[in-house]
């Protein structure tokens, strides 16, 4: 097992420039993220899983049976947060993202990336768990204190978008 805090999600300048076809693009992010399928047990991409993205029109559609790198970085970025969210929550997610940085959608990729695997160093380097120094079970404690953790972040997502989406939740 590879250590989970050093993996690296391709940033949008490493992402390939020519329009990929989908057994392209599956092997791609297969192989790009290989750390998820590998080390957490999550599924491969498929064609159907990109299909789905295609249809909930969080991904374009693709031109010429080809996809482009804005098509890559955000069937990249569903992926990843597909253990975690809902494709509902991960598209209002992704539309709030291109509010906030309409200029550079780049820029809002390789954030997310780097904040992913920021969040993975500090989950799998016990940086960011109640202290655990007094528990009988320290392990356990640390376990414990991150599935409430996610749960909130989970919850937390949840509500922002909700706000985000209904001007009425803002009051």
């Amino acid at each position: 097992m590879r250590s989970e805090a050093t993996f690296h999600i391709p940033r949008w300048k490493e992402l390939p420039d020519v329009r990929l076809y989908m057994d392209q693009l599956i092997t791609y992010i297969n192989s790009a993220l290989a750390v998820f399928t590998e080390d957490f047990g999550a599924q491969p991409i498929t064609k159907n899983m990109i299909n789905n993205y295609v249809k909930a029109k969080i991904v374009p559609a693709p031109v010429k049976k080809q996809y482009d790198k804005y098509s890559l970085a955000m069937i990249i970025v569903l992926y990843i947060l597909k253990g975690n969210h809902s494709t509902e929550e991960i598209g209002r997610l992704i539309a709030a993202a291109r509010q906030l940085n309409e200029n550079s959608l780049s820029r809002a990729y390789d954030n997310f990336c780097g904040t992913v695997e920021d969040s993975f160093t500090a989950v799998f380097h016990g940086r960011i768990a109640a202290e655990t120094k007094n528990a009988q079970e320290p392990d356990a404690k640390y376990l414990m204190d991150n599935f409430a953790l996610s749960l909130a972040c989970k919850y937390y997502v949840r509500s922002y978008l909700d706000r985000l989406t209904d001007p009425e939740a803002k009051a």
